[in-house]
């Protein structure tokens, strides 16, 4: 894959994955040691769960936050 003239290897695809999985577990790991509070913890709990799941896939590779 090619991005602003740089080519991403799958080795680097694949590491920005999981550290998109891995950010979205360590926020709700803040929520559940009391550092961040929340309205509805299990409601964010399960967005997070599913981001953290749908990066891993690659469901988010095309955003710019990725790229």
């Amino acid at each position: 894959m090619k991005f602003n003239k740089v080519e991403l290897t799958e080795e680097t695809i694949i590491k920005t994955r999981q550290w998109f999985a891995d950010s979205d577990m360590a926020c709700i790991e803040e929520v559940k040691n009391g550092s961040v509070r929340v309205n509805d913890p299990e409601r964010y709990f399960a967005w997070r769960e599913k981001a953290a799941k749908e990066s891993l896939e690659g469901l988010h590779d095309h955003t710019v936050t990725f790229l």
